[in-house]
């Protein structure tokens, strides 16, 4: 197979994600990007379209896709809003897919989430998404991948890690913390993308017309203790952790069970242990001087 030859979409290019999958693809395939958001980062001459998702014929009549990377997606908001949610999780993604199978392409690969379906608008999208992905895979090739909490440097402020290291680097008085009982799985962005790159290329070879793999690391903790040592890391004396001054919501703080019904990833093992990820991020934020 000539690598080179093969030419890979990617929604969200600008994301965390998107971007961090761009930069490991990009010396083995043609990259181009789509987003309705510019980028903060150097976009090293992909081709990306500023667009929505579901307007994404241009992208078509101009490139010869071979398979589709879905990492865009929409977060719940304070608004508890569902209607971006299901526009923006469901409705426009499946018009992608539409205009895609359209013009020829039949790979697709989705980012999915490992939270519950009921834990809140977010995962109910996702779920639901991947339910209308499973009716069509008699015209398109589907993968499924689930991902564990991921994590890395310069990952958005929203994500538990960098908030908690950048309040422990900025020495704030005190945070507000549930309980922190929640056992998650952490997995650096750098075994996602190494992860990713093996589901590609097998993807690429193969006909298999649904598969739901899991994506995670060996680390499971608690959100306790991944407070408490991050603390301990950032050399933090002075803030104060209120373990239970945010009331656990038993729907979207749910202890996460590693799901052992998914398919494993062949020819890939996570590579960055949970400890050598947080002193990564730490040292990024030092340097960058900014918190």
């Amino acid at each position: 197979m000539e690598l080179m030859n093969k030419t890979i979409l990617i929604t969200g290019i600008n994301g965390f994600l998107g971007h961090n999958l761009a930069l490991k693809l990009k010396d083995y395939y043609k990259i181009i990007g789509i987003d309705v958001n510019t980028s903060k980062y150097n976009n090293f001459n992909y081709n990306t379209y500023q667009l929505p998702i579901d307007d994404a014929d241009q992208v078509f009549l101009e490139n010869h896709i071979d398979l589709i990377v879905h990492t865009a997606t929409m977060f719940e908001g304070k608004s508890r809003d569902c209607i971006p949610i299901c526009v923006n999780n469901i409705l426009n993604p499946l018009k992608l897919v539409n205009t895609a199978i359209y013009y020829g392409c039949c790979k697709f690969i989705n980012i999915d989430t490992v939270l519950d379906r009921f834990s809140g608008f977010y995962a109910l999208s996702k779920r639901h998404f991947q339910e209308w992905l499973y009716s069509l895979i008699d015209i398109i090739q589907v993968v499924n991948v689930q991902i564990e909490y991921m994590y890395g440097e310069d990952a958005p402020s929203r994500n538990l890690i960098t908030w908690l290291i950048k309040c422990f680097l900025n020495n704030e008085k005190f945070i507000n913390m549930t309980s922190g009982e929640q056992i998650r799985n952490f997995i650096h962005i750098d075994d996602v993308c190494d992860a990713l790159f093996e589901i590609i290329n097998l993807s690429l070879t193969t006909e298999d017309r649904f598969i739901n793999y899991h994506l995670a690391s060996n680390d499971n903790i608690s959100i306790k203790e991944l407070t408490i040592t991050l603390k301990e890391m950032c050399n933090n004396e002075r803030t104060n952790i209120k373990f239970g001054a945010v009331k656990k919501n038993n729907a979207t703080d749910n202890i996460c069970v590693i799901k052992t019904n998914l398919e494993r990833i062949p020819f890939w093992k996570p590579k960055v242990n949970l400890k050598e990820g947080l002193q990564k991020i730490i040292k990024f934020y030092k340097e960058q001087g900014i918190y």
